[in-house]
């Protein structure tokens, strides 16, 4: 056999297999609940892609720690970015990283960490974001909408719901099958609306008159499909997904801070960031 027919013969067996769904590339999302009564401890890896930007956030999750860490690849000043933030209630310790304008890390008590969010206005990006909106809440919306059970993905059920502001208009899906304390997603989800659980599914727009739509005036059972449809596939089309829902031990290191070639600054700085458009620097 000639060289060149082996390679011939090795290209139509790979071919082959993609076509039978074989491909290297997961297309399902990775989802191991088990029990959707016990407290989730493991990971959970959510992924953005929208023209040449893709934003991949990862959490580890324990019964009293979390951590959110988000990165970016591609995109004008985005290359290689990272933030992220540790809440570790055994410790009593807050943690927020960032390599945006140099490469940063701050701490707070919890209770410190409590008062700054309710007396700092943020922009509608993540506090550990300054640079992106894809997993971040509103600064001020009215829920205009919900749907309990709206959309399942593998065998996760998620709910709907729908925000608005004068400008903006928020959606997104999350779900009350994830147990983790309300009050530690929170902190690392500024913002979030009351009747929210775990946020896995966020598209922001321009407001386009939503307040006239109610709960049950408005949709049909049927209308309520085809607006999640369209909604689904709108996110979709900007590869808005769930990559991985996986439970297992978390190491406590996850929880710890051991970057060196980050320099420590105080909060103070770290948040002038945002208010200021200052870098992160702390002189």
């Amino acid at each position: 056999m000639t060289q060149k027919l082996r390679y011939l013969l090795i290209l139509v067996a790979l071919c082959t297999l993609n076509s039978c769904g074989f491909s290297s590339e997961t297309k399902s999302p990775i989802i191991e609940l088990s029990d959707t009564n016990e407290p989730f401890v493991g990971k959970i890896v959510l992924e953005n892609i929208e023209d040449n930007t893709k934003t991949e956030v990862t959490f580890h999750i324990d019964v009293n720690s979390i951590r959110r860490e988000q990165t970016h690849q591609g995109g004008e000043g985005l290359l290689g970015d990272k933030a992220g933030i540790i809440v570790n209630y055994d410790k009593d310790q807050v943690i927020l990283y960032n390599t945006s304008g140099g490469a940063k890390w701050t701490e707070y008590t919890i209770e410190e960490y409590k008062n700054t969010l309710a007396k700092v206005t943020f922009p509608y990006a993540s506090i550990v974001t300054p640079y992106d909106y894809t997993y971040s809440f509103l600064n001020d919306y009215t829920a205009i909408v919900a749907k309990e059970n709206a959309l399942e993905i593998e065998s996760l059920q998620l709910d709907y719901k729908l925000y608005s502001n004068l400008s903006l208009r928020q959606e997104n899906f999350d779900t009350d099958e994830i147990k983790v304390k309300r009050e530690m997603i929170a902190l690392v989800f500024p913002n979030m609306p009351k009747d929210v659980h775990f946020p896995l599914l966020f598209k922001i727009s321009k407001n386009t008159g939503d307040n006239n739509l109610k709960n049950e005036t408005n949709l049909s059972e049927k209308g309520w499909k085809d607006k999640i449809t369209q909604v689904l596939n709108e996110l979709t089309t900007t590869a808005n997904k769930v990559k991985s829902i996986q439970r297992g031990e978390v190491h406590p290191s996850l929880f710890e801070f051991k970057e060196e070639d980050f320099i420590k600054t105080r909060p103070e700085y770290f948040f002038n960031s945002y208010n200021n458009g200052s870098s992160w620097g702390d002189d």
